[in-house]
């Protein structure tokens, strides 16, 4: 978020987007969505049957995941430790490891581009973490 308001404030940025609202008045921000990310898992898996999960219930799981998820990657690997991801590139690649596998994966209610098999329960993550709310910011002066 620092790199955001700084590349605002030397001009090289119009707009960004940041986790929190910054509390400056130099800074307009405005909500620009939400975020919630669930786990996909094996019908048959012990946590299907759960309406939500806690992080920390993954451990000792192996995870199906993007390569670079962002900020998120900081947030998984402080609130699960003891967890092996697969990380992958390619929306073909994940979909082919997801559909050949009974490894879990990581879903975003916003956006995800591979296909989930008829065969996986998507269980939301209660962590307050993987729930997210971003801001879009401009300078004040900005319209």
């Amino acid at each position: 978020e620092a790199g955001v308001l700084k590349a605002l404030n030397e001009g090289s940025a119009d707009i960004g987007i940041t986790l929190k609202a910054p509390r400056a008045k130099k800074y307009r921000a405005e909500k620009y969505m939400q975020e919630r990310l669930s786990i996909a898992l094996p019908k048959k898996h012990p946590l299907a049957k759960r309406k939500s999960i806690r992080l920390r219930e993954l451990k000792g799981e192996t995870i199906i995941q993007r390569s670079n998820v962002g900020f998120w990657e900081q947030v998984k690997r402080k609130k699960i430790p003891d967890v092996t991801f697969i990380k992958h590139d390619s929306t073909k690649g994940i979909s082919k490891l997801i559909e050949q596998s009974s490894l879990l994966t990581f879903v975003s209610d916003h956006q995800f581009d591979y296909e989930i098999p008829k065969d996986r329960k998507i269980v939301p993550l209660a962590d307050r973490e993987m729930n997210v709310e971003f801001f879009k910011v401009t300078l004040a002066s900005t319209p």
